[in-house]
């Protein structure tokens, strides 16, 4: 199928032909322009005093290049200090607290051996003094014994026994209140002496007043006139 031609009026042809002739004209302009500026460019480096500009122009732009540099350097080095400031510092700072973290757990564990410390003691304190109130039970149900079997048998051999003073904590110091009034309310458990005949005007153990009244009926043993004896008071703790 052949294409049809296409007819364009004078006017268009004549406006499209000034179009290529003022583009060739510019493109003739530029390549005048561009052989112009080489020409001037050639004589310029061919001009002593434009390669001194030009060398002077080069030399500067290497100094500011080696300024940079230096600075630059110059920047790295500080950077670098500071850094390294930051580290000690920090590494000071770290001692101080470990050295700070020490002496806590130093305090804590002088703390935890004395409170372990005191435990002991106390253990041992309170192991003491049960062994002692067991002593003092034991001492106290072998005088009770004996003194059933005196108000039973009336054998005299039990009353010089009986009538020993008897302490309760030999290495104390006597109990005030119980010189005072014969009695103490914290008995075996007190911290003082309570020193304690065998057989006395107070009954001074676990002896019941019916067992005091057998002893009074079998002997003098209290050593008190019967009208004044306290055998039917109640029992006296010591």
């Amino acid at each position: 199928m052949a294409f049809a031609e296409t007819k364009i009026s004078h006017r268009e042809w004549r406006k499209l032909f000034k179009k290529r002739r003022r583009k060739a004209i510019r493109q003739k302009a530029a390549l005048e322009r561009c052989r112009i500026e080489s020409e001037a460019e050639e004589r310029k480096r061919a001009c002593p005093e434009y390669q001194a500009l030009l060398a002077e122009k080069e030399q500067q732009e290497q100094i500011a290049a080696e300024r940079e540099e230096l600075e630059r350097a110059l920047r790295n080095a500080i950077w670098l200090e500071d850094e390294r400031k930051a580290q000690v510092l920090f590494a000071q700072q770290r001692q101080k607290v470990e050295a700070k973290e020490r002496e806590e757990q130093a305090k804590r564990d002088e703390l935890r051996k004395q409170y372990e410390e005191s435990e002991r003691k106390l253990a041992q304190a309170k192991e003491e003094r049960l062994q002692q109130q067991e002593q003092m039970r034991r001492m106290l149900h072998e005088r009770h014994i004996k003194m059933q079997e005196f108000a039973a048998t009336g054998v005299e051999d039990y009353l010089t026994e009986l009538r020993t003073v008897h302490n309760t904590r030999p290495e104390t110091e006597n109990c005030k209140f119980f010189l005072r009034t014969g009695a103490c309310r914290h008995g075996y458990r007190c911290s003082g002496n309570h020193p304690t005949p065998g057989a006395s005007q107070e009954c001074s153990c676990s002896i019941s007043a019916h067992e005091w009244k057998i002893l009074c009926q079998k002997t003098t043993a209290c050593g008190v006139p019967e009208p004044d004896c306290v055998a039917d008071s109640s029992v006296r703790t010591f």
